[in-house]
């Protein structure tokens, strides 16, 4: 099935998850399946194939969607963009990557989670992950194995799983598993 994924980003935000699960590229909540997050350690040699953070939102293969409430800030060291909830569910971060081959991949992402809070990030053709910080909020970066869909596209996305929790998004690298 081809799909339209700027027509997609250009509907109400509060559609626009089940829009892009309505298209396979982002699992079902009830398809999830949800298990302890990996660290990615710098010792994993893998080819970099997309890579986005604040500095560097848009490529010609890859893009990013934040609905709102966030905040973009380029000019902080390092560069980051803030997402959190504030009494609805439509704050999230959809990054969304295209000409990839139909292979297994990993999206590395590098985020700090904020105290007591808990983040879903989910990913096309991908069991989703609960990431927390617990007491303490240390920026991390986890990775999620995603496989694009037949056309060669994928998606992954960050969401705070309450209205009072929140991240900090510093990037996110596409690497060949």
């Amino acid at each position: 099935m081809t799909t339209d994924v700027d027509e997609i980003f250009r509907r109400d935000p509060r559609v626009v998850p089940e829009a892009l699960q309505e298209y396979g590229l982002l699992p079902r909540l009830a398809d999830e399946e949800f298990r302890p997050a990996e660290i990615l350690t710098s010792d994993i040699e893998a080819d970099v194939v997309a890579r986005l953070d604040p500095q560097r939102p848009h490529t010609e293969s890859a893009t990013m969607y934040a609905s709102f409430p966030s905040g973009l800030h380029p000019a902080f060291n390092p560069p980051e963009l803030l997402i959190w909830g504030t009494g609805h569910n439509l704050a999230y971060l959809i990054l969304y990557f295209s000409g990839l081959p139909v292979a297994r991949h990993l999206a590395a992402v590098d985020l700090q989670v904020w105290i007591n809070a808990t983040v879903r990030i989910t990913a096309t053709n991908s069991a989703g992950l609960t990431v927390s910080s617990g007491a303490t909020s240390t920026r991390v970066v986890f990775q999620i194995p995603f496989t694009p869909n037949a056309d060669g596209k994928a998606v992954v996305s960050l969401m705070p799983n309450t209205t009072s929790h929140g991240f900090s998004w510093f990037g996110t690298e596409v690497l060949r598993a």
